[in-house]
């Protein structure tokens, strides 16, 4: 029999994105939304993928959710407005919980490598108090764990009223200037954190006990900068470090939390082996080639 698929954040960047791969695999997909009526949630339901209502803060809705489901993509999301740390691992508990009394047999939640090394970094803390309770119902699980995302450096910004996509041209700087220059720093693409994630899905017995740190590229700042001179030609302009970290801090102080830790501690694996399982795995220059070639 074909088994069922519920998909959160169907409508957002790495439900989305995974949805179709699921669809490739013969997968069965039931996509959680708040509104089935909205423009994204009908054009998943053009596709044959069941949409039903729910919200991760009404765990009764989770329940009827998770009814007659073989696995459930977990993510939530603390930077949504209103979330945070607390009502995000109230979220994660909640469907963790539904899945369980569903009889769930693969639960895949989105997390954060080393999120239980990075104490004072709240958004790694709650994925890890997620990961805890998980294991603490028994739930058969992989924790899928994942890096800073590369679509960051396109993050849609305010103008003239209306949303805009960001350039590297802009973001890079940013992000550079709140690195170290020994700092290594891991990034994805969400369209392969969503490869790994069918994957995880397609092959449980693999992966099911395990936690799977995902990344596709890991640079220095200057790797970063040479990167994007080779696909664009371009230079970067110069940031003040000094200046990068005292605005973060005002404007955004728990990524500040993040970076700090990047500098201090960061993350530490191997790339290779997810490599010759995905052959497809984009590094930092297929990003930009991809998304930008000669325009970034």
């Amino acid at each position: 029999m074909t088994k069922r698929i519920l998909v959160t954040g169907a409508t957002g960047a790495q439900g989305g994105a995974l949805i179709p791969l699921l669809l490739e695999k013969g997968f069965r997909v039931r996509a959680l939304t708040r509104d089935p009526a909205k423009a994204s949630a009908q054009a998943l339901a053009r596709q044959g993928v069941e949409v039903v209502a729910g919200d991760l803060d009404d765990e009764a809705s989770l329940h009827r959710a998770c009814s007659d489901c073989d696995g459930v993509f977990s993510v939530q999301n603390f930077w949504e407005k209103g979330v945070g740390h607390a009502r995000e691992v109230e979220q994660g508990c909640k469907l963790a919980r539904a899945a369980k009394q569903a009889g769930v047999s693969h639960f895949v939640q989105t997390s954060v490598a080393n999120c239980d090394a990075a104490a004072g970094v709240l958004h790694f803390e709650s994925k890890h108090k997620i990961e805890q309770y998980i294991d603490s119902l028994g739930l058969p699980r992989t924790f899928l764990r994942e890096v800073f995302f590369m679509e960051n450096f396109t993050q849609p910004v305010m103008t003239s009223g209306a949303k805009k996509s960001m350039s590297p041209f802009w973001v890079l700087p940013t992000i550079i200037g709140l690195l170290d220059p020994g700092t290594r720093f891991h990034m994805i693409s969400v369209v392969d954190i969503a490869w790994f994630a069918a994957d995880v899905f397609e092959h449980p017995e693999q992966f099911i006990g395990q936690e799977l740190d995902v990344a596709g590229d890991v640079l220095t700042a200057a790797e970063m900068k040479a990167v994007y001179r080779k696909v664009t030609g371009r230079r970067l302009p110069p940031v003040s470090r000094w200046l990068m970290r005292l605005m973060l801090r005002l404007v955004n102080p728990e990524s500040a939390r993040q970076f700090q830790w990047n500098n201090q501690q960061g993350w530490n694996f191997d790339i290779a082996p997810l490599q010759r399982r995905h052959a497809g795995l984009r590094n930092f220059e297929g990003f930009l080639r991809h998304h930008y070639g000669t325009r970034a």
